[in-house]
């Protein structure tokens, strides 16, 4: 779809090894996601250097990777760079929603996702709130902060769902608001509910609508 409107796309996540786990290891893996899709955009081969980029990023995997994509680390991804889709991301790290993540990748069953959800929820509480105390740091706030200041300054959608078991809405939508305050005049933050779909399903059962926000927003980018 974005390769027929003109552009290179990036398509964002993270499998659940570079997203749980030892905080060392999942920094490298992050690393050399960034380090990788760097090194493919300067192949002029692939991506001419006047070629504009997007990017979609899917769910916390892909949000976990984009705050590796700086100015600094992954310099012609920036330069061409116009445009972030987030779709079911990011979400907030409330305990329930990690244990939940993981679940997916734990069993396909839903009764079996449920078990494992009420077993990982307190760790997952228990490890943050230690965390919290050894460095000081609360890992929520500190992702949720990261976020808000990422340095991309250029337009952004975020296609998300009251039915996503992931999202905290509420949550979202302040960052959504941060965001567009913190942009000049003139670019564009959008934010689009679809209400029913399920975490990353929304292409899937809504699929004109969302093709149609995507289409306005691309048209909407000054390239």
């Amino acid at each position: 779809m974005y390769n027929g409107m003109g552009f290179h796309t990036i398509s964002l996540t993270l499998p659940h090894e570079a997203v749980f786990g030892n905080q060392e290891v999942t920094m490298k893996m992050r690393d050399a996601v960034a380090v990788e899709l760097e090194s493919i955009v300067n192949d002029q081969a692939i991506v001419p250097p006047t070629s504009p980029i997007l990017l979609q990023v899917f769910s916390n995997g892909g949000a976990f990777g984009l705050l590796h994509l700086t100015p600094s680390q992954t310099p012609s991804i920036f330069r061409q760079l116009q445009g972030v889709i987030w779709d079911s991301a990011p979400c907030f790290l409330h305990a329930v929603a990690g244990a939940r993540a993981l679940s997916y990748g734990i069993t396909k069953k839903k009764g079996g996702r449920k078990l494992v959800e009420f077993a990982l929820a307190p760790l997952f509480f228990i490890a943050g709130s230690i965390r919290t105390m050894v460095t000081g740091v609360d890992l929520r706030e500190d992702y949720w902060t990261r976020l808000k200041d990422y340095p991309f300054k250029g337009p952004e959608i975020y296609l998300y769902s009251d039915n996503d078991a992931l999202c905290d809405v509420p949550k979202l939508e302040e960052l959504i608001a941060e965001r567009r305050n913190g942009k000049e005049e003139g670019v564009t933050v959008e934010g689009w509910n679809f209400k029913s779909s399920p975490h990353v399903l929304h292409y899937r059962i809504h699929k004109d609508d969302y093709e149609r926000k995507i289409e306005h927003f691309v048209k909407g980018l000054d390239i």
